[in-house]
C-alpha cells in the first residue's frame, strides 16, 4: 500500500507492505529518505504517537492507505525526550483535521508562511535567522525553472551545489524563449544535476536536453517522478527513441508523460539503409524516434496509471528510406503505432490530458477515445480532418477546460465542436472570478511544501486553474477557459461563438493561410465584440486589422498580460497609447505588421509599461520606427528579455551604446534592410561579437 511520509517538511509517496514490522518500516525509510541511521536514532510518528515496537507490523499500528507518518532523526547521544513532538497531523493536505497540536510548532506555520512567499521576499527571509534560513532554502530549491539561455550562467550555481540542497529540488523545468527550441544551444551537465535531485517530481525540459542514456541514469536516481515532459531531436546528446520510453518504467510514480519530436526516422543512405532494421518488430530500433514497441513497454508499466499523455511531431527528418514509398511507410508506421495509442485509452480510463500531433491516423484514435474517455480536462489535436470524433469527446467530457486544434481541415467549420461549450445565460447572472488567481506559466506556479507527488500530479493534471460553478445553471460542464484554434477556417463563425465564453482566460486564434486575406478585414468587429464579452482574458493572440478592436480590448482586459496583434496593418498611434495606458499589465506585445506606428507611439508604451514589459517586438517592415524607439525602450524598460524586429538602419554605433542598459536581454531580432542588388544588409559578424561581447546575457541576435 502507499502512505505519505512527511519529513523536513517534504512529503514523500512510498510503496509499503503492510506485515513489514516497525523495523523492517525503518529500514525501508532509510533507502527511500537516504537517511543517517549510523549516527541518528529514527522516530516515527503516527497519530501523534510514537511507533517503537519492533514486532508491531504496519496493519497492527492501524496505518491505513494514504495515511501520513512522521518522521524525525535525533543524535544517538542526544535524549530524544530534550526535543519538541515532530508531528504535523494537521498539515494543509489533511483538511479536515484542524487540532490545538498544529499550532503548537512555530516552525509548521512559519513554512506554511514563506511558501506563499515570492523569490525575491525568499532571499531576504535566508538573512533572518538559520532557522529561517533552513526553511527558505528548500523553497528556493524547491521549483527551479530556467530559461536554456541562462543555463551557462546558472550552471556553475547547480553543478557545484552542495547536494544536500539538489534532494530539495522536487521540480526542474527548462524552457525556451525561442520559438523554434531546436535553436538552442546544448545545456551541458544537464545530467549531473538531474541524477543527484533524487526527490524530484517533475522534470519539463522544453528544448532538446537529454538521450536515452541520460534517461536511464535519471529514472534510476529519481525513483518519484510523476511528471516527464522531454524533447527528442536526431541528434546525439538529445536523441531519444523506445530505449529513452523503456527506461522510464523505473519510474513507478510517473503520471503523466510528454514527448516532443523533431524527427521520426533517421536519413541513412548506401549500406546504413540497408542495416536498417523493421520499425515493426518486437525489439526497440535506435533508428526510428518512436515506434508501438516502445509504447507497448510504457503501457505495460503505467496500465491503468497515466494520468496524462501527449505526442508532438514539431516537424522534421521523417523521410522514408531509399527506394521506399512514401505512402506505404506512413501508413505501416501510422497504423501500428495507432494501435497502441487506442490501448492507452482502454486501459487508463482516467486520463485527463492527452495531446496529440503525430503522423498517423489520427481520426482512428480519436474516434476509440471518444469511447473510454469520461475525463478529459485538457485536449489538444493537430491536423485533424475530421471533426466527427471530436464531437463525441467534447460531448462526453463534461470536465474539458482547455481545448485546442492547430491545422484543421479548412472545409470544416470548426464551430460545431464549440457548441456543447456555450451555454446562454445572461452576464448579469455570472459570477465573477478572481483573475489574480491565474498563472499562466503551466509549470512554474507555487505549490505549498505539503504537497505530495500525488496531489501534485492531480493539480497538474487540472492546469493549476480554478473555475467557479454558477449556481444558476443547473449543469454539470464546466466552462471553458483556454480555447486554441490555430490555422482553422471560418473565423468569423468561430468569433460569434467564442463571445458567449465569458470565463475564457486564453484565447488563440488565427486563420489558415489560405484564409488569411479573406477574413481579415471581416473580423475587426467580432474581435471587438469577443473583448467586450470575455473579460477575463489575459492571453489573446487574435487577427486585428484596425483601430476599432484594439480600443474595446484597452477598454474591457484590463487584466491583460499577452497580446499578438497577428496583423495589425492599420493601427495606428493613438490606438496603441491607449492601450498600453489601460492595460497596464502587459507583459508580451507583439505588433505584428502595424506599418503606421511610430516612435510617438513606442516611447509611451516604454514609459506606461516599464515594469512590466518582457518581450516586445516591433512591427515588421515599419519604415518610420528610427533610434528614438530604441533610446526610449532602453531608458525605460529594463526588464526586457526579448526585443526583436528592430530596424537594421539603426547605426551599429548607437546600439552598442544603447543595448547594454538592457542587462536581462536574451534575444534580439533585427529586421534586414534590402538593397538595390536585392540583397539583405545587416550587422556584420564582427559586430554581433562586440555587441554579444557588451551585453553580459544576449545569446542570440536572429535577422529576420
Amino acid at each position: 500500500m502507499k502512505i505519505n511520509v512527511v519529513y523536513n517538511n517534504i512529503i514523500k509517496e512510498i510503496e509499503i507492505d503492510p506485515l513489514f514490522d516497525i523495523g523492517n518500516f525503518r529500514e525501508c525509510l532509510t533507502t527511500n529518505l537516504n537517511l543517517d541511521s549510523d549516527n541518528h536514532n529514527i522516530l516515527i510518528f503516527f497519530n501523534e504517537t510514537e511507533l517503537i515496537s519492533v514486532t508491531q507490523t504496519i496493519s497492527e499500528a492501524k496505518i491505513q492507505e494514504n495515511n501520513s507518518v512522521y518522521i524525525q532523526l535525533t543524535p544517538k547521544n542526544f535524549s530524544k525526550h530534550n526535543l519538541p513532538s515532530p508531528t504535523n497531523n494537521n498539515c494543509p493536505t489533511d483538511k479536515n483535521k484542524h487540532s490545538k497540536s498544529f499550532l503548537s510548532n512555530k516552525f509548521d506555520v512559519l513554512s506554511i508562511i514563506i511558501s506563499l512567499l515570492s523569490k525575491n521576499e525568499l532571499f531576504n527571509c535566508c538573512l533572518v535567522s538559520k532557522a529561517w534560513h533552513t526553511i527558505a532554502v528548500s523553497q528556493i530549491w524547491k521549483s527551479v525553472v530556467i530559461y536554456s539561455e541562462n543555463w551557462d550562467l546558472i550552471k556553475p550555481i547547480v553543478t557545484k551545489a552542495n547536494d544536500n540542497y539538489k534532494k530539495l529540488i522536487q521540480r526542474f523545468i527548462l524552457k525556451s524563449s525561442n520559438e523554434n527550441p531546436l535553436l538552442d544551444t546544448k545545456p551541458h551537465q544537464l545530467r549531473r544535476v538531474l541524477e543527484k535531485s533524487t526527490n524530484l517530481t517533475v522534470i519539463s525540459l522544453n528544448t532538446p536536453s537529454i538521450n536515452d542514456d541520460d534517461i536511464w541514469v535519471i529514472s534510476m536516481n529519481c525513483k518519484h517522478l510523476s511528471i516527464v515532459n522531454f524533447f527528442s531531436v536526431d541528434v546525439d546528446y538529445a536523441r531519444i527513441t523506445d530505449e529513452g520510453l523503456q527506461a522510464l518504467s523505473n519510474c513507478r510514480m510517473l503520471k503523466m508523460l510528454f514527448i516532443r519530436s523533431s524527427w521520426i526516422r533517421r536519413k541513412q543512405t548506401g549500406s546504413q539503409s540497408e542495416k536498417m532494421r523493421d520499425p515493426f518488430q518486437s525489439t526497440s530500433n535506435q533508428n526510428f524516434a518512436f515506434t508501438d514497441w516502445g509504447f507497448k513497454k510504457l503501457l505495460d508499466s503505467f496500465c491503468g496509471r497515466l494520468l496524462g499523455f501527449g505526442l508532438e511531431w514539431t516537424g522534421g527528418s521523417c523521410s522514408p528510406s531509399d527506394g521506399e514509398d512514401s505512402a506505404v511507410f506512413y501508413s505501416n508506421y501510422g497504423t501500428k503505432l495507432a494501435d497502441v495509442l487506442k490501448d492507452l485509452f482502454r486501459l487508463n480510463l482516467n486520463l485527463q490530458e492527452f495531446y496529440l500531433d503525430w503522423p498517423l491516423p489520427i481520426e482512428s484514435v480519436l474516434e476509440h477515445s471518444s469511447n473510454f474517455s469520461k475525463n478529459l480536462k485538457k485536449i489538444k489535436i493537430g491536423n485533424a480532418q475530421k471533426v466527427d470524433a471530436l464531437i463525441k469527446i467534447v460531448n462526453n467530457n463534461h470536465n474539458l477546460q482547455y481545448f485546442s486544434l492547430y491545422e484543421l481541415n479548412a472545409t470544416v467549420d470548426p464551430t460545431v465542436l464549440l457548441e456543447p461549450f456555450i451555454i446562454d445565460t445572461p452576464k448579469h447572472n455570472l459570477p465573477t472570478m478572481d483573475v489574480n488567481s491565474f498563472n499562466e506559466n503551466y509549470f512554474s506556479s507555487q505549490q505549498s511544501v505539503f504537497s505530495s507527488p500525488a496531489s501534485l500530479a492531480s493539480s497538474f493534471s487540472s492546469s493549476f486553474y480554478s473555475t467557479p460553478t454558477s449556481l444558476m445553471i443547473p449543469v454539470e460542464r464546466k466552462e471553458i477557459v483556454e480555447l486554441e484554434l490555430d490555422g482553422v477556417g471560418f473565423i468569423s463563425n468561430l468569433l460569434t461563438s467564442i463571445t458567449k465564453f465569458s470565463y475564457l482566460k486564453r484565447l488563440i486564434i488565427s486563420p489558415s493561410r489560405r484564409a488569411a486575406t479573406l477574413h481579415h478585414f471581416m473580423t475587426d468587429d467580432l474581435v471587438g465584440e469577443v473583448a467586450k464579452h470575455c473579460q477575463q482574458l489575459i492571453y489573446l493572440q487574435a487577427p486585428i486589422v484596425g483601430d476599432a478592436p484594439l480600443v474595446k480590448v484597452a477598454e474591457n482586459l484590463k487584466n491583460l498580460e499577452y497580446i499578438d496583434l497577428v496583423s495589425g496593418r492599420e493601427i495606428s498611434d493613438a490606438a496603441l497609447i491607449l492601450l498600453s495606458k489601460k492595460c497596464v499589465k502587459l507583459k508580451d506585445v507583439f505588433l505584428g505588421s502595424a506599418v503606421y506606428i511610430s516612435d510617438n507611439a513606442i516611447s509611451v508604451l516604454a514609459r506606461s509599461l516599464n515594469l512590466t514589459l518582457n518581450r516586445f517586438a516591433l512591427p515588421f517592415g515599419n519604415q518610420r520606427i528610427t533610434s528614438r524607439s530604441l533610446n526610449s525602450l532602453t531608458e525605460n524598460c529594463l526588464n526586457l528579455e526579448k526585443l526583436t524586429n528592430l530596424p537594421a538602419s539603426i547605426e551599429f554605433n548607437f546600439l552598442f551604446e544603447k543595448l547594454p542598459r538592457l542587462k536581462k536581454l536574451i534575444i534580439l531580432g533585427v529586421c534586414q534592410q534590402i538593397n538595390l542588388t536585392g540583397r539583405g544588409i545587416s550587422y556584420s559578424r564582427l559586430e554581433q561579437d562586440l555587441l554579444k561581447g557588451k551585453c553580459k546575457r544576449l545569446k542570440q541576435i536572429v535577422f529576420t
